[in-house]
């Protein structure tokens, strides 16, 4: 049995996004007989010795740090720079721990964290960290780590690691939590908190993180579709209800009906099992029908988040989402007859945008009738589509 011990910086310790990629990580590593700590770092821990003086009285055996509160979503908040100084105060109270970097960013940018001269952590966790973390927790050497799959060391990347099986993954270790920062109260519930269903979204929008523009994309959740069962949702929202008094739902999903059948079948088992839990995801705006809109609200969903991106036709073409105006149009209406709120979200600054383009967006979204919207600075996360052809047409470097 090793110690690992888990650390997530966040830029604010109150949020109704749990950090779930490292609870599952938690529970897996738990699970497999190791013993686990994990620290929510804010911003004003991350300096002061603080971080040096914990890693000399936990001496663990091995330190993952995330680059990103959030896993699995399409767009995370980089935290890098908390990230290596975390690092700096765990190489100064325990140097002989293996530092380990996991997390969308480091997946995608393992130079930052292994070569670059605020870096040298030891080793980055590319993806999904459950499949790889255990072989670099018990590796004899940090040589040795470089031939775990999914592992990359200093000048030397080992081989591409299996994506995590979610129906075998013990549910999050929300006990190692400071829970009440993760409890929100919702327009349809009082204490409401974030789950997750599945991992991986097959569809190929060209901003989005989750998926991005490689053979593989297994370096945030990827292209492979994964569930956990109905069954595993309605054991988990049981303990929620028993232990933090929880009856409100916040699905991380990026899809939530991205198979169908998996759809009804969560939707089916939470209005057999807890007709009184209501909840909210995201959906596409071509998932959505009359029928399955009248499943959803009976089980309890009192809202949906769809991400429009842009009232223009051409831009929306343009990030190969594969939905049109007409169909973003239809889905709003069906929602508002089916007595669940919505969520308009829309990304302003695609490739292509002009004031012309952003008032057409403003228009749209008036004729949507949105209960909720929401305008993101379209961010080009490196490894997407476009921030290739961002560099391509040389507007960053």
């Amino acid at each position: 049995m090793a110690k690992a011990w888990l650390i997530t910086p966040t830029a604010r310790m109150h949020s109704e996004y749990a950090p779930l990629g490292m609870a599952f990580l938690a529970s897996f590593l738990h699970g497999r007989g190791h013993e686990v700590v994990w620290d929510l770092v804010g911003p004003d821990a991350v300096d002061g010795g603080g971080i040096a003086r914990r890693a000399r009285a936990l001496a663990p055996d091995a330190v993952f740090v995330s680059s990103a509160p959030r896993f699995y979503c399409t767009c995370p908040v980089p935290t890098v720079e908390a990230a290596l100084a975390v690092g700096r105060g765990v190489r100064e109270g325990a140097p002989r721990a293996r530092l380990v970097a996991i997390g969308p960013i480091a997946s995608v940018r393992p130079d930052v964290f292994l070569e670059g001269k605020d870096g040298r952590f030891d080793v980055v966790c590319r993806g999904e960290p459950e499949p790889s973390a255990e072989g670099v927790l018990l590796a004899p050497s940090v040589e040795g780590c470089g031939s775990v799959p999914g592992a990359s060391i200093a000048g030397r990347t080992g081989g591409e690691a299996p994506y995590a099986d979610l129906a075998s993954l013990p549910p999050p270790a929300r006990d190692l939590l400071p829970m009440e920062s993760f409890v929100f109260e919702s327009h349809f519930a009082r204490r409401t908190t974030a789950i997750q269903a599945s991992r991986g979204c097959p569809f190929a929008c060209t901003f989005c993180f989750i998926n991005r523009d490689d053979a593989y994309a297994n370096l945030n959740a990827g292209k492979k579709f994964r569930t956990r069962s109905p069954e595993q949702i309605v054991a988990e929202v049981s303990g929620l209800k028993a232990r933090y008094g929880i009856d409100g739902l916040f699905f991380e999903d990026s899809e939530f009906v991205v198979h169908r059948k998996h759809a009804e079948g969560v939707a089916e088992a939470l209005a057999r099992s807890h007709p009184d839990v209501r909840w909210s995801a995201h959906i596409r705006a071509t998932s959505v029908d009359r029928e399955m809109l009248s499943l959803l609200h009976r089980a309890g969903c009192r809202e949906i988040f769809f991400g429009v991106e842009s009232g223009n036709a051409a831009l929306l073409e343009s990030t190969r989402k594969g939905v049109t105006l007409e169909s973003i149009t239809e889905a709003f209406r069906l929602t508002r007859e089916a007595e669940i709120r919505s969520t308009a979200s829309f990304v302003l600054g695609l490739p292509g945008e002009t004031p012309a383009t952003v008032e057409e967006t403003i228009r749209f979204a008036r004729r949507l009738k949105p209960d909720h919207a929401s305008f993101h600075i379209f961010a080009p996360y490196e490894g997407t589509r476009l921030h290739g052809e961002a560099v391509a047409a040389g507007r960053i470097e």
